[in-house]
């Protein structure tokens, strides 16, 4: 009997990981401390691309009285891709898709049922992919007007480059209606993966019929930057 909607999943790989790391904490003054620390990672494929980075924290505490401190610190961090990302193999998965291309062709009003049909898409991991990095920085205060009682402020401002995520497959096909209605270079390079004939992203009947199949591949695609205001209030007792 046919199988409906089968689909296997595989890969496989290695990967090696060598890190060296030193901190240090250090009084300047009476009132002030430094810290410092910093971590070297590598990360080698057998195939692909490395990844390496150094990454550091550097701290300051001032406590002018017993009472009251005054902190902030600034730190880089990286993360290496998932494992699955860079050595997950080919993946198949069934999907309902809407072809805005033949709904622009058609110089529809709304992109309804009659553009939404199903299609056998594949998901392909990237050797190439880099780790994501990130910057921070934190500055607040503590004060403590007892032994039990404390209170804290601290700003948290994050940074983050390069998070690796699967390609959105409605943006992929927004884009292919795009590169074939001329809205964008369609010799551009980003045009050429998505529409060529054989080898492109989006997969389509005679090359411009209904769309037969498509491709996805984990990348570097998200920034992400947030900013966080944390209070605190705390008592303890016996």
């Amino acid at each position: 009997d046919a199988v409906f909607e089968h689909a296997a999943t595989g890969g496989g790989g290695q990967r090696s990981h060598a890190a060296a790391a030193f901190e240090l904490n250090l009084p300047l003054l009476s009132m002030l401390t430094l810290d410092v620390s910093g971590r070297y990672d590598r990360y080698a494929l057998d195939q692909g691309s490395d990844n390496h980075k150094f990454t550091y924290k550097a701290g300051l505490e001032f406590r002018p009285v017993d009472s009251f401190l005054i902190r902030g610190n600034y730190t880089t961090s990286f993360k290496a891709p998932d494992l699955s990302a860079i050595f997950l193999g080919p993946t198949d998965y069934y999907t309902t898709i809407t072809d805005y291309y033949q709904c622009a062709l058609a110089h529809a009003g709304t992109c309804g049922s009659a553009y939404q049909y199903g299609i056998k898409g594949t998901t392909l991991a990237n050797t190439a992919l880099q780790p994501t990095t990130a910057q921070s920085w934190t500055v607040g205060t503590v004060w403590s007007p007892t032994d039990k009682l404390s209170f804290s402020v601290d700003y948290l401002h994050i940074a983050i480059r390069d998070e690796v995520v699967q390609q959105d497959l409605d943006t992929l096909i927004r884009k292919d209606a795009q590169c074939l209605l001329g809205q964008l270079d369609a010799d551009s390079a980003l045009c050429q993966a998505i529409t060529n004939t054989g080898s492109g992203q989006v997969q389509r009947a005679l090359g411009t019929g209904p769309i037969t199949g498509v491709t996805t591949y984990y990348a570097n695609l998200a920034n992400e930057v947030t900013g966080s205001l944390i209070g605190s209030a705390r008592y303890r007792f016996p």
